[in-house]
């Protein structure tokens, strides 16, 4: 066999092994370790911004695995909801969880993670009001516009219309598969 061949033959069992172990890896360790993390996270958000839940319910897509949302159940019913959503802003996505009572109202809209430009597009964070004028806004009769039922952050307008499209698509979803009762 030509040394050339032999090398090629020779890295590609390496590359073959190399994203066999990486794969079993993130499979069977390190995967179950951020899943479980992340479930703790959510599970804090919950207990924190839907109190007094008898269980929380972790409702999946049943291809994906991946969590819609989030139901916090009380006495046999749904009380309240956490969706995540996100959009893309400036420097990526921008991350939220948008929390609403049983009516869709919603109670509080938290910041999961964002890349936005430090001292621009991270004043989503710094300047809370932005999303505390969500809260008492529903989610099945309001709509969510910049500029006109939202209030545009200055100098971070993409972030602004990231997050405020971000909680569209959260009231799409809620108004698709949760609301009057439906649980897809």
């Amino acid at each position: 066999m030509p040394k050339s061949l032999r090398l090629i033959f020779v890295l590609t069992i390496i590359c073959v092994v190399s994203a066999s172990s990486l794969s079993y890896i993130y499979n069977n360790i390190a995967g179950p370790i951020i899943e479980e993390r992340n479930t703790e996270a959510a599970l804090k958000i919950l207990n924190e911004y839907l109190p007094g839940a008898d269980d929380y319910q972790f409702v999946k897509n049943e291809e994906t695995g991946k969590t819609m949302y989030y139901a916090a159940i009380k006495s046999g019913g749904v009380f309240g909801v956490a969706l995540p959503t996100s959009a893309m802003g400036f420097g990526g996505p921008v991350e939220l969880m948008v929390v609403s009572d049983s009516s869709g109202t919603i109670t509080n809209v938290i910041v999961l993670g964002q890349t936005e430009t430090p001292g621009y597009g991270d004043k989503i964070i710094t300047q809370p009001e932005f999303v505390e004028q969500f809260v008492n806004m529903n989610l099945i009769s309001d709509e969510f516009v910049i500029n006109s039922t939202v209030d545009a952050i200055a100098g971070a307008t993409v972030t602004s219309e990231a997050a405020t499209k971000a909680v569209e698509k959260a009231a799409q979803f809620y108004k698709s598969n949760i609301a009057n009762g439906g649980s897809k």
